[in-house]
């Protein structure tokens, strides 16, 4: 059986239909976080301004829909507090979320180390 291509409009389709389904998937995981922390923020109990905020980069696609990954933050939190701010001040927030979220950490840190042992793997197998 001879292999079809696909022509340019079906790869675009297809490529809409993906990203369709990835927008959908965002969209369910950040409704998910926000009521796992009863759409407050998690540092300063705020209800306002919401959003959820991936704590290993959304980029990692293991973890980019895992709600463990995710932590309800007001907006100032989230983005504009240069003393504590996931964005701003990455460092403080991590700090910040070993001392106060120590299972979701270590939870994360380990699902880190098994994805960066899997990578490792791959490049000695190259």
């Amino acid at each position: 059986m001879k292999k079809r291509k696909l022509n340019k409009n079906t790869k675009k389709y297809l490529l809409k239909l993906y990203k369709r389904e990835e927008h959908k998937k965002d969209k369910d995981w950040h409704d998910k976080v926000l009521e796992k922390f009863n759409y407050k923020c998690a540092f300063c109990g705020k209800s306002i301004q919401l959003n959820a905020h991936h704590i290993i980069p959304r980029q990692i696609k293991a973890t980019r829909w895992n709600v463990e990954n995710g932590i309800a933050l007001c907006v100032y939190h989230h983005r504009y507090s240069f003393d504590f701010s996931a964005h701003q001040n990455a460092f403080a927030f991590f700090i910040w979320l070993e001392k106060n979220r120590f299972e979701q950490y270590n939870y994360l840190k380990t699902e880190l180390e098994k994805i960066i042992t899997l990578i490792n793997n791959k490049t000695n197998n190259l």
